[in-house]
């Protein structure tokens, strides 16, 4: 089993169902099942497919992914590495800088309450949710 560190919390996601801890025998049962049913394959595979792969690039969903990744990779880099150089560039202090710079966090922590706050409020469409969150980016 796979565990990973984030933030104050750790994750553990088992390799598969069997191996799910927090699962009753019973329900680890059904789930291997179901998907043996929709897929027509065992729990684990760890052998890289060719058509798999093909079949990947031609899904458009899976470039919508890679493109959401890529907007919120580029934003993250003008905030934390280039937003005090360009600031700086236009002729404002390094003291200016750092205090656009606090500007733009404390706005990125009102847009986390309130994403908070929506997301307690209608938590039926987290994908809207998530859409509404990456546009900025």
């Amino acid at each position: 089993m796979g565990c990973g560190f984030s933030s104050r919390s750790w994750f553990c996601y088992p390799n598969n169902p069997g191996e799910a801890r927090f699962l009753t025998l019973e329900e680890k049962v059904h789930a291997i099942r179901r998907g043996q049913e929709s897929s027509q394959s065992s729990i684990e595979q760890k052998q890289f497919k060719k058509t798999q792969f093909v079949q990947t690039l031609k899904d458009p969903i899976s470039w919508l992914f890679l493109l959401q990744a890529l907007t919120l990779m580029f934003s993250n880099n003008l905030t934390y590495g280039q937003q005090n150089l360009i600031t700086t560039s236009l002729g404002i202090t390094k003291l200016g800088s750092t205090l656009v710079a606090a500007a733009g966090g404390g706005f990125t922590v009102l847009v986390y309450i309130v994403g908070t706050y929506a997301l307690r409020r209608w938590p039926s469409n987290l994908a809207f949710h998530a859409l509404i969150y990456c546009l900025p980016p």
